[in-house]
């Protein structure tokens, strides 16, 4: 754990590869759990095959711990954290174009009794620096979202690495 947080704590600047987003949360499961700590339960909704070619597994680590961080600063009382991975559906004409690809949304939901949404400014850092924005939806009372919109796989490359 000394060693992961060092690193991630140092400018690191790692290399781009195609990253499964969901299996990498997976992997990260012991150290998502010590970060929430005993009295938050985690819970995980991911999505199988979201591709990214423009991330870093370290950078999204980072990520994805900055947000478990934040989201469980923001339950004082406990409760719990649900992690969830999807690729944001876009607008049909754009994608008939090939403009852009899919954003992947890795998103961090805080439930529970006496939820104080934080602040949120390191995982604003952290998601801008992967090329990445960070949004926030609140639940007054109920739940409070992070939102980390970061750079997939656009639909021609998914078509052109699964035909290699």
């Amino acid at each position: 754990l000394s060693r992961h947080l060092l690193r991630m704590s140092t400018r690191y600047m790692g290399t781009q590869t195609r990253t499964d987003v969901s299996h990498l949360v997976r992997q990260q499961e012991a150290l998502l759990q010590h970060l929430a700590g005993p009295d938050i339960e985690l819970q995980f909704e991911l999505t199988a095959g979201l591709m990214s070619v423009d991330l870093d597994a370290q950078d999204l680590t980072q990520v994805l711990t900055s947000l478990t961080v934040t989201a469980r600063d923001a339950l004082p009382l406990g409760g719990a954290i649900k992690i969830t991975t999807t690729a944001q559906r876009h607008d049909a004409e754009a994608g008939a174009r090939g403009d852009h690809p899919r954003p992947l949304v890795l998103a961090v939901t805080a439930r529970g009794y006496g939820i104080r949404p934080v602040s949120s400014a390191t995982c604003e850092d952290v998601t801008a620096r992967c090329g990445g924005l960070l949004t926030t939806v609140i639940e007054p009372n109920v739940s409070w979202t992070l939102m980390a919109m970061l750079p997939g796989l656009s639909s021609d490359l998914e078509s052109l690495t699964r035909s290699a």
